[in-house]
């Protein structure tokens, strides 16, 4: 059974793409760059995800949630992506 389903979410809603730790740690980065961000101002801190995005496998589901509409991007995306690997 898939995560997504078991979390009563919908897999094939996520029609964006997948997205990988990487490619989030490089959209939060840009973001700052751009002035969209505020490190400091996330609701979770993300340096050292920021150092090395494969501790995101670490972290709990909750990490990608509260920063999916601060960061811009669908946190079941994410899920999807490691699923299917």
């Amino acid at each position: 059974m898939r995560l997504l389903t078991l979390l009563q979410q919908d897999f094939d809603y996520v029609s964006g793409g997948r997205i990988s730790f990487q490619d989030l740690r490089e959209l939060i980065l840009r973001n700052i760059a751009e002035g969209k961000l505020k490190k400091k101002e996330l609701s979770w801190e993300i340096d050292e995800f920021l150092e090395e995005p494969k501790i995101g496998f670490e972290y709990p589901i909750l990490f990608l949630k509260m920063l999916a509409p601060e960061v811009g991007f669908d946190w079941r995306a994410v899920i999807a992506k490691y699923e299917e690997a």
